[in-house]
């Protein structure tokens, strides 16, 4: 630890993400001084480290397999269906 040595500093809090809390980042001594513009920053480097729409692309693609599987599972039986009901009039 370094005694007299200051750092400016960013946490910026990761709600979405699975594995991260929050991270701390430190500002370089020649960065702007412009608080809000670092923390736009800051905040478009978390996105691209984390990825934090990756997860919600990887939910939404699942979610539509899962929706397309159900369906043709369902046109299947109705199609076992009407072939089973035709059979059984041709009879």
């Amino acid at each position: 630890m370094l005694k007299g040595v200051t750092k400016r500093t960013i946490e910026i809090k990761i709600p979405e993400s699975k594995y991260f809390d929050s991270a701390l980042l430190f500002i370089k001594p020649n960065a702007a001084k412009n608080q809000s513009f670092c923390r736009r920053e800051a905040k478009k480097l978390i996105e691209t480290v984390t990825d934090v729409t990756a997860d919600k692309k990887l939910r939404r693609m699942q979610t539509l397999i899962t929706v397309l599987c159900i369906s043709l599972g369902l046109c299947m039986a109705a199609f076992v269906a009407v072939l089973v009901l035709y059979t059984k009039t041709m009879l």
